[in-house]
């Protein structure tokens, strides 16, 4: 397994999913706003759902928000979101994420929507209780882009 390192701009989570979703190891900043924007409008429109709005309502307040309107924007200019994230983003992406945290060794997870017409796919995370970093096996290095190959091949 190898660990790509993620921006710390406090949107190392996106910064993951897109990477992932590319499968690069470069970061892209349009890339990552359009991951960051679909998965808070998934959450967004979905607020009024049993199980996110409870997850959204107990983020807010974690953060000082007063409400769930709040802290999307907040995560939005600022990010730093949490685990909400990992929902929004498994079911807009139709993907597993398992995340590794570190000091202790545990995991958290979630699923892909149910029912997907191919297998999902699973992208795995460590989280450091400060930055998310994204971890892929060895057998499939991420691409690089076609530039930075022909810069190194001259």
């Amino acid at each position: 397994m190898i660990t790509i390192h993620a921006p710390g701009d406090g949107f190392c989570f996106f910064h993951c999913v897109s990477m992932f979703l590319r499968k690069s190891s470069e970061p892209d900043e349009a890339h990552m706003s359009f991951v960051r924007d679909a998965i808070l409008t998934w959450l967004w429109d979905h607020r009024k759902d049993d199980g996110v709005c409870q997850t959204l309502r107990v983020a807010a307040k974690e953060e000082g928000q007063p409400t769930i309107r709040k802290y999307l924007q907040r995560v939005q200019q600022r990010g730093f979101g949490g685990s909400e994230m990992h929902l929004g983003a498994s079911q807009v992406f139709g993907m597993n994420i398992v995340t590794y945290m570190s000091p202790r060794v545990s995991f958290v997870s979630a699923s892909a929507p149910s029912a997907p017409k191919k297998r999902p796919k699973t992208m795995r995370l460590h989280y450091d209780s400060v930055h998310y970093n994204l971890v892929m096996s060895n057998a499939r290095p991420p691409r690089k882009r076609a530039s930075q190959a022909r810069t190194r091949a001259s």
